[in-house]
């Protein structure tokens, strides 16, 4: 009995560290998801011609990868306005696409962020 007794307070908080180790990895996964998925968007925007005025647009990333949405947009900051009027030829616009998920009922985003130029 006192070696049952002796192995339950040793073996509760083995289990415990094993349960927060497995949610560690659980997280890490979706975050590395996220960023992979973050990744091939943008480098779908970037595939595409410069977008010629600011916007935004969403989706979903379908059946494949349920829970997880993303959103691109595309801003035209004061330098590029300013280097718009010096160069009439050029387009450029600064792009941020953002994925967003859901983790233990709350909603975290990982943002990459690049500059297109025609």
């Amino acid at each position: 009995m006192a070696a049952l007794a002796i192995l339950t307070i040793f073996l509760v908080p083995i289990l415990g560290s094993v349960s927060k180790g497995l949610q560690f990895v659980s997280r890490a996964r979706a975050r590395t998801l996220a960023l992979r998925l973050c990744q091939d968007k943008l480098a779908e925007v970037e595939m595409m011609p410069t977008p010629e005025s600011e916007g935004s647009d969403d989706g979903e990333f379908g059946r494949e990868y349920p829970g997880y949405r993303w959103q691109v947009e595309a801003i035209k900051t004061p330098l590029f306005q300013l280097l718009e009027k010096q160069f009439p030829n050029m387009r450029g616009m600064e792009v941020h696409v953002r994925v967003f998920w859901d983790e233990d009922g709350v909603e975290r985003t990982i943002q990459l962020d690049s500059v297109l130029m025609d």
